[in-house]
C-alpha cells in the first residue's frame, strides 16, 4: 500500500498503478514437456522435450529446448528422467549458461527414476535449459506414460 501511495503521490495516474498492480497479481506463465522418443541424447548438446503438455505464456521452445523468461520473476523449475538399468545421464539446468541443479539418473540393476528441481531469479529474456552433461544412453524413457519430464512456471513477478 506505502508502494501505491507513493507512486499517486508522484502524479502517476491512479488507474495506470491500479492496471500495472492488476497485471502484476495476474500474470500467469507455466509450461510442461515430456520426452519423446523421437527426441535425441547428445553429451554435450541441449535436453529437448518436443510433446507438450501445458505451455501457457509459450515461453518453452519445443524445438530447441529453451525456455526464456517474458517478465522479470521468480521461476520454479523441475526436471525428472529416467533411464534403464546399467545406464546413466547427468543432465545440468542451466539458468543463463550457468548451472543451478545438477541431475544424475542411474542404477547398475534396476531403471531408475530421478527428479531435481529449483527456483531462480530471471530477467526478461533470461534462459533456462537442461543440457546433457553425460551420458551412458541414447535415449531416456518414454512412452505412455509420462517418465521423463520438464517443467516450470512463475512464482512472483519482480
Amino acid at each position: 500500500m506505502a508502494d501505491l501511495m507513493y507512486k499517486v503521490d508522484e502524479g502517476k495516474n491512479l488507474s495506470q498503478v491500479v492496471q500495472k498492480l492488476v497485471e502484476k497479481e495476474s500474470y500467469t506463465v507455466a509450461f510442461s514437456f515430456k520426452f519423446n522418443k523421437r527426441d535425441r541424447v547428445i553429451a554435450g548438446k541441449r535436453l529437448v522435450f518436443s510433446d507438450q503438455l501445458l505451455n501457457i505464456g509459450n515461453g518453452y521452445n519445443h524445438y530447441n529446448g529453451v525456455f526464456t523468461a517474458p517478465r522479470d520473476g521468480l521461476y520454479a523449475f523441475h526436471l525428472s528422467l529416467r533411464v534403464k538399468s546399467n545406464e546413466y545421464i547427468i543432465v545440468d539446468l542451466q539458468a543463463k549458461r550457468k548451472s543451478v541443479a545438477t541431475l544424475m539418473a542411474w542404477d547398475k540393476s534396476h531403471n531408475d527414476q530421478t527428479s531435481v528441481s529449483t527456483i531462480v531469479f530471471l530477467n526478461k529474456g533470461s534462459t533456462v535449459r537442461p543440457r546433457v552433461h553425460s551420458t551412458k544412453s541414447n535415449h531416456v524413457f518414454s512412452n505412455n506414460e509420462t517418465y521423463s519430464f520438464f517443467t516450470g512456471f512463475l512464482l512472483k513477478l519482480i
